[in-house]
């Protein structure tokens, strides 16, 4: 599950900095050049089958791009991939409030994006707002792990275990850690199919998953 998260929100980084490029495109590029690119890039499709419906929905889109929906897309694409890469980055590095910062975030997005579907159905926003709901149940779940990692039980095994594996030079991650800890403190087995990279963990008892 934790690796599953953390490759959600690799994704949703990337998709972030897609919507900053292109907000920064929006922002910058004259209306007759998106135009122009609009027409570049659908031509040849147009010219195989006029009534391709990818190509005519990207024409009419600059067609119909006023300056102040031109603007106003900018500064949503901008301020939205903005934040929420600021909030990823902040909960891949683990900070406390972090968590509770990017669920109420996405919670309010996929609000809107529902919002959005109940009066325009849209493929994209739907598969993107399932996606969402998927990863803020995720990040529920790493939320209430971390909370736990903050027990004194934890806290005195965490403590105990980074001492003990850098004394014998054997040190791990500091999430892999939080884990061990974690599981020696309520006396759990961890299962995982890297073995060798937990055997090295005093007290904690190691199940292969095959």
């Amino acid at each position: 599950m934790h690796r599953l998260f953390q490759i959600s929100l690799l994704l949703k980084a990337a998709h972030s900095l897609l919507e900053i490029v292109g907000g920064i495109f929006l922002a910058v590029v004259p209306q007759e050049a998106i135009l122009r690119i609009a027409n570049l890039l659908t031509q040849e499709e147009l010219l195989q089958d006029p009534r391709d419906a990818i190509a005519n929905y990207i024409l009419r889109s600059a067609h119909s791009l006023s300056i102040d929906q031109k603007s106003a897309a900018a500064f949503f694409l901008l301020s939205h991939g903005i934040v929420k890469l600021f909030l990823i980055v902040a909960v891949l590095r683990n900070k406390p409030w972090a968590y509770p910062a990017f669920m109420t975030a996405l919670g309010l997005l996929i609000s809107y994006q529902s919002y959005k579907l109940l009066h325009v159905f849209s493929l994209g926003l739907t598969a993107l707002t399932i996606l969402d709901g998927i990863v803020l149940v995720m990040a529920w779940h790493e939320y209430r792990f971390t909370l736990r990692a903050k027990s004194p039980a934890v806290t005195f095994h965490y403590a105990r275990i980074r001492a003990a594996l850098e004394r014998a030079g054997k040190p791990i991650g500091n999430l892999d850690l939080m884990i061990a800890s974690h599981a020696v403190a309520v006396e759990a087995t961890v299962v995982t199919n890297n073995v060798r990279h937990f055997a090295s963990v005093p007290g904690l008892k190691v199940e292969e998953w095959k």
